[in-house]
């Protein structure tokens, strides 16, 4: 069954002569960029280009014989899937060139917390001495009731006769070999994240005003590790828990919702004025700020990434809680190590760009 249509004046019908083209060859002489030139540059307007079919007829079109074009379009037919598969392949290379800095900077600190970045000294002091002291500090807020005691009591991660265990409290010590990634070597330990801080809080809930006496600090006013305090908002009220979420140098904040979901930042300078973090940052606050450049580079390692993707709740937008950041386990150096693996880190990281 024939059916009629038309086009809209939108379009220019070409017939070809029937001798003169092969109809497959016209099609690519159309689609050159000899003939998108010509036509670029004779289209009007200003707003919107258009051209008229004065213009198409005064076009300059090559004309080789029919066989030869038909010997060309036989040509075109056996380049294309080449072309397109070189462009899937640059298309593939690109993007490849657009994570690799960022692969790369994940990969050393990856190497970083698997203690494969510098050299270990024997002369160390052991994680264990800076553990033991942060688990002192820990008991003397328990005491002075500024913390809460753990539920079922404080963890501690040991090795015995080459396996792993937790114990915490009076509790059985419980068998954790299946949750340990890689091995570390002697003088580190294994913690939980809980364990090496005062408080995973969440942040204040708040708009943000031009004016005001208190600046809150949200995940988008932190722009490659930096943050422009001068451009900070304040708080549209005064928080009543101001002495509870004022921010302390060596904070160390995360995302935990949405699209920047596990992103960190380590509180490095404050503004004058107060400021507290927004509800949708959680704070980590360490019991020893030695720690925080090292937990920074280690959120940013692939073990980390892999811990809080398989935390993350949510379908539509994922986010993060303080109790599984709490259960994050880190791979703890001894302090001088932490040193040296800091300086590495950052020859490294100029060296990426």
């Amino acid at each position: 069954m024939k059916t009629s249509g038309c086009i809209h004046d939108g379009w220019l019908v070409l017939r070809k002569p029937d001798l003169a083209f092969d109809v497959d060859f016209l099609y690519s002489l159309l689609s050159s960029s000899m003939m998108f030139d010509q036509f670029s540059k004779a289209a009007a307007g200003s707003a919107v280009k258009n051209l008229n079919i004065d213009k198409v007829k005064k076009a300059l079109v090559p004309i080789p014989p029919l066989a030869e074009q038909r010997r060309i379009v036989e040509s075109i037919d056996e380049l294309m899937p080449l072309v397109e598969e070189y462009g899937r392949l640059e298309d593939a290379r690109e993007a490849l060139d657009a994570a690799l800095p960022d692969r790369l900077r994940k990969s050393v600190l990856q190497m970083a917390v698997q203690s494969n970045l510098v050299e270990q000294d024997p002369a160390d002091e052991p994680a264990s001495v800076l553990l033991d002291l942060i688990r002192e500090e820990r008991a003397k807020l328990i005491k002075e009731k500024r913390i809460k005691v753990p539920k079922g009591g404080e963890p501690v991660i040991y090795r015995e006769n080459g396996s792993w265990f937790e114990h915490s409290g009076r509790s059985i010590p419980v068998y954790i070999d299946d949750e340990i990634p890689f091995e570390i070597p002697e003088g580190w330990e294994w913690s939980r994240m809980d364990s090496l801080c005062r408080s995973i809080q969440y942040g204040h809930t708040s708009s943000a005003s031009v004016n005001g006496s208190v600046k809150i600090l949200h995940i988008t006013d932190i722009q490659n590790g930096k943050v422009a305090w001068e451009a900070i908002p304040f708080c549209k009220d005064n928080p009543k828990d101001l002495e509870s979420c004022a921010l302390q140098i060596d904070d160390v904040l995360i995302a935990r919702t949405g699209g920047t979901v596990g992103k960190s930042f380590v509180v490095k300078s404050l503004p004058e004025q107060p400021s507290v973090f927004a509800s949708y940052l959680i704070r980590l606050s360490l019991v020893n700020t030695k720690l925080a450049d090292y937990i920074n580079r280690y959120l940013g390692s692939s073990w980390y990434w892999q811990q809080l993707v398989e935390a993350a709740s949510g379908t539509g937008q994922p986010n993060v809680n303080s109790k599984a950041l709490g259960k994050l386990l880190v791979p703890v150096p001894p302090h001088a190590e932490q040193h040296r693996i800091a300086e590495r880190v950052e020859i490294f990281m100029t060296l990426i760009g």
